[in-house]
């Protein structure tokens, strides 16, 4: 514990390593830096002795939600080990990166995925998943946060990307990925591959609807241009782009007419003063 949060007369729960049973101590004053001078009720009642602040846990009156905590942790770690669960895999890395799109205050972090319970519900909603699909893993801990284990976590990431692909997919477009090391740009786009897997899509279908949004843009570009009397340059674009969707670059674009409704542009016209836009 920090020293801030140390008060003088609490009881703590303490314990010298990471593992062994909890000490319960009073504390009697400081000493200097985070050493602290202390009082032993249990085990060696009675016994005086100095003891560093950061051995002291949690206060004893939340000793056994503590221990509670610790050991539903354990059986998330040992659920992990058992699925060979790897924080430099693609795998993590894919998990990383879904919960990261999901946008919402759940955090996957080494294997843990945590967070609120109203946020965690919100996520599963949007995955479509039944509460029955829980498992015993999963728990609450005292500061009310609610704690999945990594398989849990890959089985609600695959769900998502289902649910919403565009969400996921859309996230991959935009977030931008180291390119100086090459073993750390291929760890991403394995773990990328993994994601769109999910998602049901690929590379090539990736490439596909970027292809297909920059066209919508051009398209919608060369409508503006029209609009705005700037018929070669409308032109130009659609003969670029050749034949869309059915659509050619001689075809008449829509714009709004007088009564807020869309009308076709006719093509330009000649007279004896040179080409002219029809009114």
């Amino acid at each position: 514990m920090q020293r801030a949060d140390i008060i003088l007369g609490e009881e703590y729960a303490c314990r010298e390593g990471r593992s062994g049973p909890l000490e319960r101590i009073r504390i009697v004053q400081p000493v200097r830096g985070n050493k602290w001078k202390a009082e032993w009720i249990e085990p060696n009642p009675g016994l005086v002795d100095y003891v560093d602040g950061r051995a002291l846990l949690v206060r004893w009156a939340d000793s056994e939600h503590f221990l509670a905590d610790e050991l539903a942790d354990r059986r998330l770690r040992e659920d992990n080990e058992a699925h060979r669960y790897d924080d430099d895999s693609p795998l993590a890395g894919a998990l990383y990166t879904v919960f990261d799109a999901a946008g919402d205050q759940v955090r996957f972090y080494r294997g843990d995925l945590s967070g609120p319970p109203e946020a965690l519900e919100r996520v599963r909603s949007r995955a479509q998943i039944e509460p029955s699909t829980r498992t015993a893993l999963e728990y609450v801990d005292r500061h009310g946060k609610v704690h999945l284990p990594a398989a849990d976590a890959q089985a609600l990431a695959r769900a998502l990307c289902a649910a919403e692909a565009d969400t996921i997919i859309g996230y991959l477009e935009l977030t931008d990925r180291p390119s100086i090391a090459a073993d750390l740009f291929a760890k991403h786009r394995a773990s990328d591959a993994l994601v769109l897997q999910w998602c049901g899509s690929g590379p090539a279908e990736l490439r596909s609807r970027e292809n297909a949004r920059l066209r919508a843009l051009i398209l919608k570009a060369a409508d503006t241009l029209h609009t705005a009397g700037r018929i070669d340059a409308a032109q130009e674009l659609r003969r670029e782009l050749g034949a869309i969707g059915g659509r050619t670059g001689t075809e008449a674009s829509p714009v709004a007419s007088s009564t807020g409704k869309l009308r076709p542009v006719e093509p330009a016209t000649w007279t004896w003063r040179g080409r002219e836009r029809p009114q």
